[in-house]
């Protein structure tokens, strides 16, 4: 083992410092000594942790948002299906005949409708990631939140599609007049 003497930066003694050692306690003034070694590969070590850290949570970040936008993309099919259903069913019901074979049709089709319009955010509430991007943390009450918001947004789109499947067949029944 290779002892080297350094000088003591407080009192300015010699003191033996051995190889291996980054700390040591100045046997005259009792100075607490560090080695600029140790802290060069302790600084080091710190950085890579941190580093393995923000990679790491990267990786988290990037699967979370993974995982929202297949879930955005599975509510935006959902709700666009629902609302066309509507459309569809409520224009055949309301252009058909009363002995129309078109009639069950536009009733079946706006039932499937109204059955995604109930199940739909139950569900989606339920497979709800709960990432918030902007905070980077789950939300705990994530589920009863999300049905709210989806069953709110639901009852809106139905109107709205109910609305556009009036206007559609007024357009139609003012041309075929």
């Amino acid at each position: 083992m290779d002892i080297v003497m350094i000088k003591c930066p407080n009192c300015g003694a010699s003191v033996e410092r051995r190889e291996g050692e980054y700390f040591l306690k100045c046997p005259y003034c009792g100075m607490e000594v560090c080695f600029d070694d140790i802290k060069e590969e302790a600084q080091i070590g710190v950085l890579q942790n941190k580093l393995s850290a923000f990679e790491q949570n990267d990786i988290q970040v990037e699967a979370a948002r993974q995982r929202l936008k297949r879930y955005c993309r599975m509510r935006n099919v959902s709700f666009g299906v629902m609302c066309l259903m509507t459309i569809v069913g409520f224009d055949l019901v309301s252009l058909a005949g009363d002995d129309d074979p078109q009639t069950g049709l536009g009733v079946l089709i706006t039932l499937g409708a109204w059955g995604i319009a109930f199940f739909a955010p139950l569900l989606l509430a339920i497979i709800y990631p709960g990432y918030n991007i902007m905070t980077g943390t789950t939300d705990k009450h994530k589920t009863v939140k999300m049905w709210l918001k989806l069953s709110l947004v639901t009852v809106g789109l139905i109107i709205v599609s109910l609305i556009v499947a009036f206007i559609i067949e007024e357009i139609i029944s003012a041309a075929a007049k």
